[in-house]
């Protein structure tokens, strides 16, 4: 969608049913989850081509370890995933090789410019480097976080 213009840009036309789950930070790529496609994502670039397509929880026994709550983008190279199960994985486009991995994530937020993560389990948001995963910061809070967000500004 062209924001100035008001306007559709153009078409991306995918094979399979899918939900959208981010568009990269500079508009040139889109994330999908294939439905029905135990934890599968894929990447479209957007004059359509198919970039990657990965199950990042592959190795999980169980299904529903497998199944993704969320993902983003940190950049157009860059992919965060959080499974149900509450873990998070990093990883590279278009080898989608893991770069770091955290249990116990709950949901996740990008930041603006995507330098850092927010992710929240049970009663505390965790802050993270978005490049190698190290910790930034916990802020405890007194009750269970549903959702989380960074200001754009």
């Amino acid at each position: 969608y062209d924001g100035v213009k008001r306007a559709p840009a153009g078409r991306i036309e995918i094979d399979f049913p899918c939900e959208l789950m981010a568009v990269s930070p500079d508009g040139t790529r889109v994330l999908v989850q294939a439905i029905d496609g135990e934890g599968r994502l894929d990447v479209f670039a957007a004059d359509g081509q198919h970039v990657a397509g990965c199950r990042p929880f592959q190795d999980e026994s169980e299904k529903v370890k497998r199944e993704i709550a969320s993902a983003a983008f940190l950049d157009a190279n860059t992919v965060a995933a959080c499974s149900l199960d509450d873990r998070l994985i990093v990883f590279r486009l278009p080898s989608c090789e893991p770069v770091f991995a955290v249990d116990d994530a709950g949901t996740l937020a990008v930041s603006p410019g995507g330098k850092l993560l927010a992710t929240c389990a049970e009663n505390k948001v965790e802050l993270r480097d978005s490049v190698t995963g190290e910790g930034r910061g916990t802020v405890p809070l007194a009750a269970d976080v549903l959702a989380i967000s960074f200001s754009p500004k």
